[in-house]
């Protein structure tokens, strides 16, 4: 009978110190989530303060595929990507990123009007100074790419004539010069929130009318 008793003692005990270790796994396992913050490889962290000492969004950035401390309820990571990201601006409504029809009107020298669809490649050189000036929505951010596309290719194309946009050389060139207006419409307007607009303007004609 004391045997049985001791056993049953010691398989309390060890359940006891089994339930204890796992309590104390899970809760550090909580502490660590609550003052830790994962940056994927792919994307920067903006650290933005919400009170105490400096708020706001803060120049300090976590580097890509980190884990970074923070102060749960005081400090907010907005993720940002880093790579080269592609908005595809379509009259078919089945092709572009958005649904709907999404392409440029150009309105044109001779008084007629070019419908152009539009691949642009953009990425993010600094990621603090786009949270600032248009917020932690990524939407917000492609809607920058879009209208900043747009003005630059109707003041870019919107010289030629009807005509001129079936001359390839001609409508490639001005397509270059509709980059670079794009480039210095994000340092002109929002300090450079998407930096380096890389890559090309491109599309064929959606048609005219």
């Amino acid at each position: 009978m004391a045997t049985q008793e001791t056993t049953v003692a010691t398989h309390r005990r060890w359940t006891r110190a089994a339930a204890f270790v796992a309590a104390l796994v899970v809760g550090l396992t909580i502490i660590v989530s609550m003052f830790t913050e994962y940056v994927d490889p792919w994307e920067v962290g903006v650290k933005k303060v919400k009170f105490l000492g400096t708020t706001g969004i803060q120049d300090e950035v976590a580097p890509a595929g980190t884990l970074v401390w923070q102060w749960p309820m005081r400090d907010e990571y907005i993720h940002v990507p880093v790579y080269i990201q592609k908005l595809e601006q379509s009259a078919d409504p089945s092709e572009g990123s958005r649904q709907g029809r999404d392409d440029v009107t150009i309105p044109t020298s001779d008084g007629s009007q070019v419908y152009q669809d539009v691949t642009n490649l953009w990425r993010v050189v600094d990621a603090p100074m786009l949270v600032r000036q248009l917020g932690a929505n990524p939407y917000a951010w492609e809607n920058k790419v879009r209208q900043t596309s747009a003005q630059a290719l109707i003041k870019a194309l919107g010289p030629l004539t009807t005509q001129d946009f079936y001359n390839a050389a001609v409508r490639d060139s001005s397509a270059e010069v509709a980059r670079d207006y794009m480039n210095n419409g994000f340092r002109d307007t929002t300090g450079d929130t998407t930096g380096d607009t890389t890559g090309d303007i491109t599309g064929d004609i959606a048609g005219n009318r």
